[in-house]
């Protein structure tokens, strides 16, 4: 039983939609959108995927360990307080209300750049491995937040500006 505090918008409290026609409470990982950001010339090309991941009732967002994993490249982060993440390679940001770096509620709104072609490559390289013409091509994506693993899999065919929650 989850209790909301009565200040919790409407949209917070009702069940959120099954995912891909997936039993809600069957999926840890849902990724809601991918986009492809093309290349600039002062800086490399990015994926920036949104989505949520189911975490503990009360869960510290700081000190936690996040583990992105795209195809077989890796990226190791560690949350600050505010729920951000940098590296060279890779951004994570908490978009879920936290106070005090604490996320209430179970689940973590969630925000991740990927920069560089490295990770442009692993998509490449997983849409060169499946060659059966009628399945559809996906990218495994891991995300680990403390000690838990969650999976996805991301369509390649969907990685652009488009909402994959609605699909």
């Amino acid at each position: 039983m989850t209790v909301h505090p009565r200040n919790a918008p409407p949209d917070k409290r009702a069940p959120a939609p099954g995912f891909l026609g997936m039993a809600q409470n069957l999926a840890s990982l849902q990724i809601r959108t991918a986009e492809q950001i093309p290349a600039a010339s002062n800086r490399p090309p990015e994926l920036k995927l949104t989505g949520a991941v189911t975490v503990y009732e009360a869960f510290s967002v700081f000190g936690q360990p996040i583990r992105i994993q795209l195809g077989s490249k890796i990226a190791m982060l560690t949350p600050n307080e505010r729920g951000v993440a940098n590296s060279k390679e890779a951004t994570f940001r908490v978009l879920s209300e936290h106070k005090d770096g604490v996320v209430y509620g179970g689940l973590l709104d969630f925000e991740i750049i990927l920069r560089g072609p490295d990770w442009f490559a692993e998509i490449k390289m997983a849409t060169g491995t499946q060659s059966n013409a009628s399945a559809q091509i996906v990218v495994p994506l891991d995300l680990g937040v403390g000690n838990v693993r969650h999976s996805a899999a991301i369509p390649v065919d969907q990685i652009l500006k488009k909402d994959l929650s609605r699909e």
